[in-house]
């Protein structure tokens, strides 16, 4: 079963589901369509507590998060869903060694800097998938 994109792209809705958090709207609102349009099933939140509810509801493989964000400005977000088990996939415009040495501790976290380079962002997304029990990433 598939569905049609805001772009056109067809979607199997049976791949991998992405939540993607950040608090800015159209960011939030791009990467959905173009990971959509890569083949994956996504879901937005504004911020890290609507994240962390949509999260442990199950059904999410891979959180990718605003590091800050309200309610992840500590990675609070991150920390929760690393003891979850969800993979994360941080993205931010400012990158602090701090925040950057704290995520490398986590399990499951990786980093990319905004503006976004959607080719690298996807080859995270896909690497940090393959690695989980029973998946080999995408489509």
């Amino acid at each position: 079963m598939t569905s049609m994109g805001v772009l056109g792209c067809t979607q199997d809705v049976a791949t991998a589901r992405i939540l993607i958090a950040d608090d800015d709207d159209a960011f939030r609102a791009c990467m959905a369509e173009l990971l959509a349009c890569s083949g994956y099933s996504c879901e937005t939140a504004p911020d890290g507590a609507a994240a962390f509810e949509r999260a442990v509801r199950g059904d999410i493989d891979l959180v990718l998060a605003d590091v800050y964000m309200p309610g992840n400005y500590h990675l609070e977000l991150v920390r929760a869903l690393s003891d979850a088990r969800i993979p994360v996939v941080l993205m931010t415009a400012y990158p602090d060694l701090n925040a950057a040495l704290d995520a490398a501790r986590l399990t499951s976290v990786t980093q990319v800097a905004k503006p976004v380079h959607f080719p690298e962002l996807l080859d995270r997304v896909t690497k940090a998938l393959a690695g989980l029990p029973g998946r080999a990433g995408a489509a």
